[in-house]
């Protein structure tokens, strides 16, 4: 598996809604709850970051596939008011690994115990790249945290970074009222790629912006069906497309990415839908690439509003890494399967 969660935070409200009941379908992990002051702000580099807008009300909670006794973040961060908690490892609803700005100090504690610290590296309004690596264990415990270079900023071995009876995480837990997180990776050991520590990455989102090759769904409160799915930050049943037929499949084109951008690791999808009657309805999320659509996980809608995010490490339509003209010629869209 490797990569577990990738998040850019480009696709949500002004409360966090694009992230209620959200589905990374490639690794099973979701967004079980995004607290109601969840807001968007100016991004790292293009896009939106998320913090908190109140200490009222409850954080960002990412419910792991299964638990894990090892696990790999990458994130860029930055402080923008006074000390704060702003990430856990927990087990449940209790923490066993957290991480602290602590005046300009990182601090890595066990729940409150200080493990160690990386002095002045939270200076106020400086976005800063934080890699964290932590194996939980009572008496083998692991934390390190390297730099966007990859420098080790903190190595600790051998300490005991287990607060619960059990040695694991069951969810990662983002409570950050007084600093912005950006381009969040969370990863195990697993896989071919994103199994370690990760040096300066970023999530650069795209929305439809033309209608494309393959127009079966029918439009609602736009004129055309790409206006009605390009918004940032979802409206819900303001503008949307539907479709009750199975086998109909809707594309848009997509914008282009700087041309700026090289080492391109993978392309997520991401649509948030729901059914609007009783019985049975299931989607994909589709790529259109070189001639060829490419499918997605299959799901079962629900009544309610869903996000769902697909990833593809490679470009399916050769097999190789994705080069930044394939995805000037991308579509994406959705299709009707049940």
């Amino acid at each position: 598996m490797g990569l577990i969660v990738a998040e850019g935070f480009d696709a949500i409200g002004t409360a966090g809604e694009g992230l209620l009941n959200k589905n990374y379908l490639w690794s099973g992990a979701t967004i079980s709850s995004a607290g109601t002051y969840v807001a968007r702000s100016s991004g790292r580099y293009h896009g939106y970051a998320v913090s908190r807008t109140t200490t009222i009300g409850t954080g960002i909670q990412i419910d792991l596939p299964s638990p894990l006794s090892e696990i790999y973040l990458g994130m860029a961060v930055k402080k923008t008011g006074g000390d704060t908690t702003f990430l856990a490892l927990r087990d449940g609803s209790s923490t066993q690994i957290d991480l602290r700005a602590s005046g300009t100090d990182l601090q890595v504690t066990r729940n409150g115990t200080l493990l160690g610290t990386v002095a002045s590296y939270l200076l106020t309004d400086i976005w800063r790249w934080i890699s964290l690596r932590v194996v939980i264990h009572d008496t083998t415990g692991i934390v390190e945290v390297r730099n966007g270079d990859g420098t080790v900023l903190l190595n600790l071995t051998g300490v005991d970074t287990k607060n619960t009876a059990t040695a694991q995480a069951t969810n990662v837990y983002l409570n950050n009222v007084l600093l912005l997180i950006d381009h969040f990776f969370l990863m195990d050991t697993s896989g071919a790629t994103f199994n370690g520590h990760l040096t300066e990455r970023a999530i650069w989102t795209g929305f439809p912006n033309a209608e494309g090759s393959t127009l079966d769904w029918t439009p609602t409160g736009a004129a055309t069906r790409w206006e009605a799915v390009d918004d940032v930050g979802p409206d819900a049943d303001s503008t949307y497309i539907s479709s009750g037929t199975v086998g109909h499949v809707n594309l848009s084109n997509v914008q282009d990415p700087p041309a700026t951008i090289t080492g391109i690791v993978g392309v997520m999808l991401q649509n948030r839908s729901r059914k609007d009657a009783v019985g049975t309805r299931s989607i994909n999320g589709l790529i259109r690439t070189g001639a060829s659509n490419f499918e997605g996980e299959e799901t079962a809608l629900d009544s309610d509003y869903l996000s769902r995010a697909d990833l593809f490490e490679q470009n399916p339509d050769t097999a190789l890494a994705w080069q930044l003209s394939d995805i000037d010629a991308l579509q994406i869209g959705v299709e009707v399967t049940a």
